[in-house]
């Protein structure tokens, strides 16, 4: 599908804004651009938490997706997207258990 570029400029925009202002990712040493959403599969259950982004925002290294089934809210994945943007640029290590429970195949 072939978007014009003035609505990739208004995507990338948005992703940029929501970096900047959102409580988790705004104080991060890398520039990053992302968006969270929620999908909700049935009423007594939590949604589906889902963040995906890239770093960094002027000439991109990594892309990624995460998707918590049942994560309640976009925090928890907003979160775990930091943590993989800050390991990925070498401002995390694995050191600690919660890394090994949380990236078991890393």
């Amino acid at each position: 599908m072939e978007l014009p570029i003035s609505v990739w400029d208004a995507v990338h925009a948005g992703m940029v804004q929501f970096a900047k202002n959102n409580a988790v990712l705004k104080d991060m040493q890398n520039s990053v651009a992302g968006k969270t959403g929620t999908a909700q599969e049935a009423k007594n259950r939590p949604g589906h938490a889902l963040f995906v982004g890239f770093a960094p925002v002027k000439e991109p290294e990594v892309a990624l997706a995460v998707r918590i089934a049942n994560g309640y809210g976009p925090s928890n994945d907003t979160a775990v997207g930091k943590h993989i943007f800050n390991y990925y640029f070498g401002l995390e290590s694995l050191g600690g258990n919660y890394y090994r429970r949380s990236f078991p195949g890393i």
